[in-house]
């Protein structure tokens, strides 16, 4: 039996299901698209010359 400090516990809770969302397919899909649609709003505002 394997003793737990008391983070260790949530820090499961919370890493678990982001690992499961960092290694699915569709997440590379998703941050490019969401990446995308970032880069086309920063190319059309004031911030486009810096």
């Amino acid at each position: 039996m394997k003793l737990y400090a008391p983070w260790e516990k949530a820090f499961n809770r919370i890493a678990t299901p982001f690992e499961h969302f960092i290694h699915a397919q569709t997440t590379t899909g998703l941050i490019l698209m969401g990446m995308t649609i970032v880069a086309l709003l920063l190319a059309n505002t004031p911030f486009a010359d810096a």
